[in-house]
């Protein structure tokens, strides 16, 4: 930060001055409602902060959208745009704090804060047996080992799955150079969150050969072509003997067990958040509440020569201009300066948004420095009492 000659400020790029004050009686700050998720199947959390709520438009509608890369489904940035007038209006883009450390971009008053999983990972708390079967297992899945990330793009991906079990042979695994095709007395369907239901391919590790799975050292496999067309195991699912039964106490499914597999996919070019605004503005009731609770009044007072939030002169010794300041204003009040004599000395109209305070320079109407002494202050607002003060400057 730099200063000219005659002690204006120059400030660096973004950087701003402020005061730290109250804001006024009846104050009541912009803000967004109705978020709502209306397009895509991602899983994360949003919300929105307001570091700026006198920025934030009236009954305006906004869109959060997502960016991918060509070879991921997972999201790596986010965009906010104005659609209140059925038209993509950019707010901004390229926000890519994902993992909600409140450091992404800041537009019209609003900062979305977002986290988004690194990868797809299986629902635990809508993955397991469906009610209504007899089996007992406990299945868990995992991501196979492969070096194909489960955020790649392939076909007919990402999707749930339902194991459909039954007493009969259904489907035949595909096989490989060190596991061999077996039959198995289930088939896997596929349900894309987009796309139609398919059937799929799997391996099956078999240790007891009774063409289902049953044993803690036995695994399904779910197969997937990867975008270069080679088919890559994705889903790995096995026996939990620690939270379900051991070998020789376990019901195998068959006819009537159904095993849903339930994936949770991070946000991506398919989701869509949408939420509405209501700009700040001044509640006439709160305000005349909050005006009989605390009055205006004068800082510093008594004046002592100075102020801490004046600024001095760039390379210069003393002091720089005068300024109190009349604080606890409504909005649109009048503040009249008296000598104790009763002549008017200054007038000052707060009109200047939702602060409660005004600056005054300490010179009267005639642009001339006032003297010392005692002065008396009186407060104008619309709809409330007038409110008079006094106040003492001491140079």
């Amino acid at each position: 930060m730099n200063q000219t000659l005659r002690g204006g400020i120059i400030l660096p790029k973004n950087v701003v001055i402020v005061y730290p004050n109250d804001q006024a009686p009846g104050y009541k700050p912009g803000t967004y409602s109705d978020l709502q998720h209306p397009e895509g199947y991602g899983e994360g959390n949003i919300s929105i902060d307001v570091p700026n709520p006198d920025l934030i438009p009236k009954d305006h509608k906004f869109e959060i959208r997502f960016k991918a890369p060509k070879d991921s489904i997972r999201a790596t940035s986010y965009e906010l745009y104005d659609v209140t007038y059925g038209r993509s209006d950019t707010v901004f883009v390229g926000g890519t704090d994902l993992k909600a450390l409140g450091k992404g971009p800041v537009g019209l008053g609003m900062m979305p804060v977002i986290f988004v999983t690194q990868g797809l990972v299986p629902d635990s708390v809508n993955t397991g047996f469906l009610p209504g079967g007899n089996t007992n297992l406990v299945l868990s899945t995992r991501a196979s080992a492969t070096i194909t990330p489960t955020n790649a793009k392939r076909p007919n991906y990402p999707a749930d799955y339902l194991f459909i079990f039954s007493s009969e042979v259904l489907d035949t695994s595909i096989g490989t150079v060190i596991l061999p095709a077996v039959p198995s007395k289930f088939k896997i369907m596929g349900l894309p969150k987009e796309g139609q239901e398919f059937q799929c391919d799997f391996r099956f590790y078999d240790t007891d050969g009774n063409q289902t799975i049953s044993r803690h050292d036995e695994y399904i496999e779910i197969l997937a072509k990867n975008a270069q067309g080679q088919t890559l195991p994705i889903w790995r699912i096995t026996v939990d003997t620690v939270y379900g039964p051991k070998y020789v106490n376990s019901i195998f499914p068959t006819d009537g067990d159904v095993f849903q597999l339930t994936i949770n996919v991070p946000y991506n070019e398919k989701d869509i958040f949408s939420f509405v605004t209501d700009s700040s503005f001044i509640d006439l009731s709160k305000q005349k509440s909050d005006y009989e609770v605390e009055k205006p009044y004068v800082v510093p007072n008594p004046y002592l020569g100075m102020a801490s939030f004046e600024q001095a002169p760039y390379a210069q010794t003393g002091r720089g201009d005068r300024r109190i300041e009349f604080r606890a204003l409504p909005v649109n009040s009048t503040v009249r300066i008296y000598t104790l004599t009763g002549e008017l000395v200054k007038t000052l109209h707060h009109d200047g948004g939702f602060q409660d305070y005004i600056a005054w320079n300490m010179r009267s109407k005639d642009n001339l420095e006032v003297a010392p002494g005692l002065y008396i202050f009186h407060v104008e607002t619309p709809g409330s009492d007038d409110y008079i003060g006094k106040f003492a400057i001491i140079k």
